[in-house]
């Protein structure tokens, strides 16, 4: 598990907001209006896309999620982020959740054109101020993985 920083960029504008939700720039309050929002996403990098609204196919199956926000990376591809409010689960858990951030990559993937290698995606969790980079499955692991877990639900 890598627990490296967000990424230190110069700022390239201001972000394009695909999301449902929409946030004035600057506003330092997470949705919830109280949870200051870490300082990665309000100077140090801007973020070129902030609330993505994507739904993919995976396995046969419909999946949607909102990606809270999306950074460039130093020598191009880009850092998909989900913020959490707590902090850094147990190593077991951390995999499983690490699920979810797989099906981000390849849904941004699929809707942006990137090839997957160059995506990556991390937790920032903001009780502690942590961003960890799990370890995620690639497409073929994805689907066996969902198709297993699936298995006569459908």
């Amino acid at each position: 598990m890598d627990r490296t920083p967000l990424p230190q960029c110069k700022s390239r504008g201001r972000p394009r907001s695909r999301g449902v939700r929409r946030r004035e720039r600057g506003d330092p309050r997470s949705r919830d209006g109280q949870t200051p929002v870490p300082a990665e996403r309000m100077g140090r990098c801007d973020p070129l896309e902030v609330e993505v609204s994507l739904e993919t196919v995976v396995a046969g199956l419909p999946v949607r999620g909102r990606i809270d926000a999306v950074f460039p990376r130093k020598g191009g591809g880009v850092t998909i982020v989900d913020w959490k409010t707590g902090a850094p689960p147990a190593p077991e858990v951390l995999a499983e959740r690490a699920i979810q951030l797989a099906v981000y990559r390849l849904a941004y993937s699929r809707w942006s054109g990137l090839p997957p290698e160059d995506i990556d995606a991390a937790f920032y969790y903001a009780a502690t101020g942590t961003t960890v980079h799990p370890p995620m499955p690639q497409e073929d692991d994805l689907v066996a993985l969902l198709v297993e877990l699936t298995a006569g639900e459908v």
